[in-house]
């Protein structure tokens, strides 16, 4: 429509519009529409609607642009005849992403001083991955493995699960079972995209983020309609069959049945979201390899945001996770056994624009986890129970050359196991952080900041790091950043106290245990073609100090208050050095509107510095390579992703000997290829299939790798938004 049409007097005339995608017909947020050759423009509201006041002119042209889109120009005579409807083509470009992790302020990845990898919501389309733990070992550098109560845990760069911290939306993961957080608890449903930072990040999140960090970051906007209905069924070949057998391949009574549901509902400045995912899963090779013959899992995910308040906004989240694993007797299992795990995590935040350049986010979170398994025939049950309450308050001053991000975080934590000392423990800590982000100028960016932790267990610790970016040219940018990490011994390492009586040894917790630290740097050098092709090359250096090992303790060593009398008591120590060291390469080719590209080469050299050693399975070389092409703007679509590990000799810990033993024989070549694909049926509904390791690669004492798996998917939205 248009306002105010233009008299003699010329007085300023308004134009208003709705953007939508090409093909879905529904609306897009966050959109730039702007007048060529003024000043003038606005973004697309949540319904895709813009208004810009201020025209002078009869004719003019429109500018429209937004990531993953292609732009616009659209020529406009006022006044409008027609409802002016914008529909813009869904591209492949995302190099533009807004990220948050590695400063905790706002930036495009391409201005991020600190080395910062993006999985992309398309990315995660293309992945076919039902959950992070699937979607992470798709990518080079990264190790998935198995955990020893059948959780998958990740390994970057060579570092263990322990030292990469885990956030969703910014915010740490609690309930982790032997320090490692299972990734298969964290669906892909709502994740809009995951950021990776690697390198010690202390100074921004304090302790565990000695290797690393893992920003999972969810947007429940992501559903078409408000509200949509997505199935899964995942299954294996059987044994005896093969995909060219002419009989049928699939046991369609082993595998995975997965159900989504998302709801969106918006009134005036009210906004509610809710989505639920079920899965239900009974005998199959991979539970078995875990020695789990059946579990079902349900997730809950709510928010509801308020902005009825000039300058301010609200929001509630709540998050449920509920799973029940099941060892059956009957079927493939030694003992009976069940194993049940909640965890309920409520947030509250609170945005405050106070002024212009001035901001204040509150965030109080609670949290709850417990972990129950039990053993049927002997009636032995083990108990863990966490509860975790936090405050934290930030303060943001954005200026045109300097931003500054200050914030505490307050914490209270609990942990109840019978197996530590004393049967329960309580920690209250205390974190303030401090960094600046400086434009010196055109060229040079810096960020610079520190953070001091303190908890009534340990002196306060000091985490410093500096980051730099210059630029050389339009296309090419120089990366530099160094800082330092730590990890404070958990709860069991310093107070467990058990007698394992099937095995017949001792674990004693040591009190005395410091906190492990790290030191890192990294250069890096990136090439960036606007609209095309990125290609980034880094180096990188990891030295940890401190690191906590399991011993055999000698009769007589006093721990603490306790002295040990018997053979077969074990205890940890501060011992251990390493230095964790390599290079990363990685593309991404916007070959053309419909068709991507993308890789990525990773090799490292971590090393036992007190052997010169390889460190436990230590994978030295692995790449990845993904192919995706759109069909008809997206009505069909489709993936191939394949991801090799050149040979290496993996180590397994030996009871007998009381450590790793290297494997002699170098495991092959493990090539993994997978294939996903989506067709839109119609206008609110959508086919998924896959097949994930095609070559049927099976190496069921490493990995494990237990062969070719196959996946049905429909989605089904029920009504269209409006």
């Amino acid at each position: 429509m248009c306002s105010g049409l233009f008299a003699a007097d010329d007085q300023p005339a308004s134009i208003s519009g709705r953007v939508v995608d090409l093909v879905t017909g529904q609306p897009l947020r966050a959109v730039n529409v702007m007048v060529l050759g003024t000043g003038l423009g606005d973004a697309t509201d949540g319904q895709g609607n813009f208004t810009i006041e201020g025209l002078r002119k009869a004719n003019i042209t429109l500018f429209v642009s937004a990531i993953g889109h292609e732009d616009q120009r659209r020529s406009v005579s006022l006044p409008l005849d027609a409802p002016l409807i914008i529909r813009l083509r869904e591209t492949f470009f995302q190099m533009d992403e807004v990220v948050v992790t590695g400063t905790r302020t706002e930036k495009i990845l391409i201005d991020v001083p600190v080395p910062t990898e993006i999985i992309s919501r398309q990315d995660i389309l293309d992945s076919g991955a039902r959950d992070i733990g699937e979607l992470l070992a798709q990518r080079s550098g990264v190790t998935v493995g198995s955990g020893v109560e059948g959780g998958t845990t990740v390994n970057l760069l060579g570092i263990d699960a322990r030292y990469v911290l885990i956030l969703v939306d910014g915010q740490p993961v609690s309930g982790k079972f032997n320090n490692r957080i299972n990734l298969d608890q964290l669906s892909t449903a709502n994740v809009d995209k995951v950021e990776i930072i690697k390198g010690p990040s202390s100074a921004v999140y304090g302790s565990e983020a000695m290797g690393g960090v893992i920003n999972i970051i969810t947007d429940r906007r992501l559903s078409r309609s408000p509200l949509s209905v997505r199935t899964r069924f995942t299954g294996s070949a059987s044994e005896a069959k093969s995909l060219a057998d002419t009989d049928n391949p699939l046991n369609l009574y082993e595998g995975t049945r997965d159900a989504r549901l998302n709801l969106d509902v918006s009134r005036g400045d009210l906004r509610v979201q809710f989505d639920l995912d079920a899965l239900w899963a009974n005998v199959g090779k991979a539970m078995q390899y875990r020695d789990i013959d059946e579990f079902d899992k349900l997730s809950l995910r709510g928010q509801i945001t308020w902005q009825g308040i000039p300058k301010h906004s609200f929001d509630l989240r709540l998050n449920r996770f509920v799973t029940n694993e099941r060892s059956l007797l009957e079927i493939s299992s030694l003992v009976t056994a069940t194993t049940d795990i909640q965890r309920t995590v409520l947030t509250a935040i609170h945005g405050w624009s106070v002024v212009d350049g001035w901001k204040i986010n509150t965030i109080g979170r609670w949290e709850s986890y417990e972990r129950d398994y039990q053993i049927v025939q002997s009636n032995a049950s083990n108990i863990t129970s966490e509860g975790e309450r936090e405050l934290e308050l930030n303060l943001i001053r954005t200026g045109n050359l300097v931003t500054f991000n200050t914030g505490v975080e307050l914490t209270s934590a609990e942990y109840h196991n019978d197996r530590v000392s004393g049967g329960s423990r309580s920690l209250t800590a205390a974190g303030y952080h401090l960094q600046a982000d400086w434009q010196a100028n055109d060229k040079l960016t810096l960020v610079a900041g520190g953070r001091v932790d303190n908890n009534n267990e340990i002196n306060p610790i000091f985490s410093p790091r500096l980051a730099a970016m210059y630029r050389l040219d339009e296309r090419w940018k120089l990366r530099a950043s160094g800082g330092r990490g730590f990890r404070m011994p958990t709860f069991m390492d310093r107070y467990i106290s058990w007698y394992h009586s099937a095995v017949g040894y001792t674990v004693i917790g040591n009190p005395d245990l410091e906190p492990e630290t790290s030191q890192g740097y990294n250069l890096g050098v990136e090439y960036y073609h606007p609209g095309e092709y990125l290609v980034t090359l880094t180096f990188y250096q990891n030295r940890f100090n401190q690191m906590i090992e399991d011993y055999l303790v000698d009769i007589g060593t006093r721990i603490g208050d306790y002295e040990v009398t018997s053979p077969g008591t074990f205890s940890y120590r501060n011992i251990e050095q390493a230095r964790l060291r390599g290079v990363e390469l990685q593309g991404r080719w916007h070959v053309s509107t419909d068709w991507l590209m993308s890789w990525g080469y990773n090799y490292v050299d971590n090393r036992d510095l007190s052997t010169g050693e390889l460190l436990p399975n230590t994978q030295p070389h692995s790449a990845t390579f993904r192919l995706s092409h759109k069909h008809g703007g997206g009505i069909f679509s489709y993936a191939f992703k394949a991801k090799v590990v050149a040979p290496y000799h993996p180590t397994s810990y030996d009871p007998d000997l009381a450590r790793f033993v290297r494997r002699e024989k170098a495991l092959a070549p493990r090539p993994m290829i997978d294939y996903d694909a989506k067709l839109r049926l119609a206008g609110y509904l959508t086919l998924g299939l896959g097949m994930h390791n095609m070559l049927d690669y099976k190496n069921y004492e490493y990995g494990p790798f237990l062969g070719r798996t196959y996946y049905l998917e429909l989605e089904t939205e029920l009504r269209k938004g409006s």
